[in-house]
């Protein structure tokens, strides 16, 4: 069974999906282009044309992103050794723009300053 946490912050909707080995987010659809990226295992995604006909297909591992455009089809199906991947989206329907890189287990700001707690990552 797939397990999935969402927490939204102003207009942007993070959701992490953690998927046993081969398991599926099913074929949808979003009003808005979002990011994907893979932070353990690795993935296949499956993109439609407009015409419907099967499109792009992309595998991706760990620390790899993507950009899933709005109103493809698309599925993402996890590796043989399972996948967690978080999805960023904008609620509002408009693109966001990509910040700078973070470090392994660090945060990016957009204003350059560093985060008030640092957390590590085994």
């Amino acid at each position: 069974m797939m397990n999935v946490f969402s927490h939204q912050w102003g207009s942007v909707l993070a959701t992490v999906y953690v998927l046993a080995p081969g398991e599926k987010v099913p074929r949808h659809q979003h009003s808005a282009d979002h990011s994907m990226t893979v932070g353990n295992g690795s993935v296949t995604v499956q993109m439609w044309t407009i015409a419907g006909t099967r499109g792009f297909l992309g595998i991706y591992g760990y620390g790899q992103s993507a950009v899933l455009p709005r109103d493809i089809d698309h599925e993402i199906t996890a590796g043989e050794d399972g996948a967690i991947i978080l999805n960023m989206i904008s609620i509002e329907g408009s693109a966001a723009t990509a910040g700078a890189a973070g470090q392994a287990g660090g945060v990016a700001f957009a204003e350059g300053h560093p985060p008030s707690l640092t957390v590590e990552v085994p």
